[in-house]
């Protein structure tokens, strides 16, 4: 517990001195100035945006469920997902909380097996993850075509980023050809379990976990092409709404640069800081000159964002109360 609570308080003071930095620099009246724009049919196109983004992530985690032969009601499957994103976006430095507390809600609620709930959710998070990083990479890239000048730091995080990336196509291509990925760590595995039944166990769950995610990845699964479009429109949608969010704002700016706006919001993702206060501002402070907007514009745009997001994660904390409290009780007690 101690160590979860110095965590998250060392991430959320940061964030907040981060904030209170570019504030300062940018100017708040300036930033107030651009957030007038923002009028209630405004407000309810991007809150709209947001729904459709949202239920999108649940609907395909939802189709991955039943693509493994377990048929959850869209109202569970909604409370266990908007739990999880919850606790995410708020908590990120506590990795894979957001994904644990899915997986028990699903099991408490509908009795969805711990193994095939947590299969449920890496076959999630691969979608996930192929367009988050496709989105980063194109972004970038389309960033570096507009920009004359790019810092050499663009180009060394997209070094780093080809480490993900080539994870995801190592995957793929495995999946594919279905070979496997365990064995690369079944004997490593063996060097830290002692117990030889526990090691034939251990490896009889992921040799067993591996055939029903290398299945569900069959180009021929019906269920496998429906996450592809989910995942896509879902990945269209973010951009779309961080497009009309710009262009509320009264910024003229066309689809290509708001594709980039939307890659380092992606990226700012990456950073483990609550809700990701302060490096979503630092970043958007750093892209929106770059194309030609104002930087209060861009405090403007992370915050209002952040806003809806925050809608969102409100229900996601209900969930946690109302579904997770067991699981709670044990996160503090830890």
């Amino acid at each position: 517990m101690k160590k979860n609570i110095i965590l998250f308080s060392l991430t959320l003071i940061l964030s907040i001195l981060l904030l209170y930095f570019i504030l300062n620099k940018v100017g708040i009246k300036e930033i107030l100035e651009v957030f007038s724009s923002l009028s209630l049919s405004s407000f309810l196109i991007i809150l709209i945006l947001t729904i459709v983004y949202t239920i999108l992530g649940i609907w395909r985690w939802k189709v991955v469920i039943k693509g493994m032969g377990f048929d959850l009601p869209l109202k569970d499957v909604s409370w266990a997902w908007l739990a999880g994103f919850g606790v995410g976006y708020l908590f990120p430095i506590l990795m894979l909380s957001g994904e644990a507390i899915r997986a028990y809600i699903v099991k408490k609620e509908k009795k969805l097996p711990w193994k095939e709930g947590i299969i449920s959710i890496f076959i999630d998070k691969i979608f996930e993850g192929t367009v988050f990083f496709l989105i980063i990479i194109l972004g970038v890239i389309f960033f570096i075509f507009k920009v004359a000048l790019v810092p050499a730091k663009i180009w060394i995080f997209l070094l780093i980023m080809l480490f993900p990336i080539g994870a995801i196509i190592f995957f793929y291509s495995r999946a594919y050809k279905s070979k496997s990925i365990i064995k690369f760590i079944q004997l490593p595995l063996k060097k830290f379990i002692q117990s030889e039944d526990t090691h034939k166990k251990v490896n009889g769950i992921l040799d067993s976990s591996e055939k029903i995610i290398f299945n569900f990845f069959e180009l021929k699964n019906k269920y496998t092409i429906q996450c592809i479009f989910l995942s896509l429109t879902r990945g269209l949608m973010g951009i779309v709404r961080s497009w009309v969010l710009i262009l509320i704002l009264g910024f003229n700016i066309g689809f290509i640069s708001a594709f980039s706006v939307n890659a380092f919001t992606n990226i700012s993702y990456l950073i483990p800081l609550p809700a990701a206060l302060g490096g979503h501002e630092l970043i958007q402070a750093f892209v929106f000159p770059s194309l030609n907007l104002s930087s209060h514009g861009a405090i403007a745009f992370t915050l209002i964002l952040r806003a809806f997001d925050m809608i969102v994660v409100l229900f996601g904390v209900f969930a946690v109360f109302k579904f997770g409290g067991q699981w709670m009780k044990k996160k503090i007690t830890e």
